[in-house]
């Protein structure tokens, strides 16, 4: 019985710790130097986003640059996500690629015709409830998707 008393406090201790770590990881994230960048449909090239402010779904920019999101362009109604998206740098308006991996980082804009301007990407606030609100919305889209593809 000891030992598992010891195994349960063991894993009591490092539910605690993932728990502090994660609350230290937001915490020092600062939108200082960061943007929200511009991104395009991959299919008309339309700008997408702009509408997220008037909604009250900034959140939903960041679930998509970190790739748990999939959205649709407003002009041509296609779906995509962050990888097959045009991203455009915001200090000289070229484009650049990007991965869902480099969301939590700052980059220099570097390559064939970049910049060489340094940036991050800018990290909205959103309630736990509105994040499971958009993950579940985008979970229903996914299953609707699915059946399409079955039918079809």
């Amino acid at each position: 019985e000891d030992e598992d008393e010891d195994e349960e406090l063991e894993v009591q201790e490092e539910e605690v710790k993932v728990v502090e770590e994660e609350k230290k990881r937001k915490k020092k994230w600062s939108n200082e130097g960061c943007f929200k960048t511009v991104t395009k449909c991959p299919k008309c090239r339309a700008s997408w986003g702009h509408h997220l402010k008037t909604e009250g779904r900034e959140g939903l920019y960041s679930l998509f640059m970190q790739g748990r999101a999939q959205v649709h362009c407003l002009q041509c109604l296609f779906e995509f996500g962050a990888l097959t998206a045009g991203h455009v740098c915001p200090m000289c308006t070229k484009p650049f690629d990007y991965m869902p991996s480099m969301y939590n980082r700052r980059i220099t804009h570097k390559g064939s015709g970049g910049c060489g301007g340094k940036f991050g990407f800018f990290h909205f606030e959103m309630s736990k409830g509105m994040e499971r609100e958009e993950e579940r919305r985008a979970q229903e889209e996914e299953e609707k998707r699915r059946k399409r593809e079955e039918e079809a």
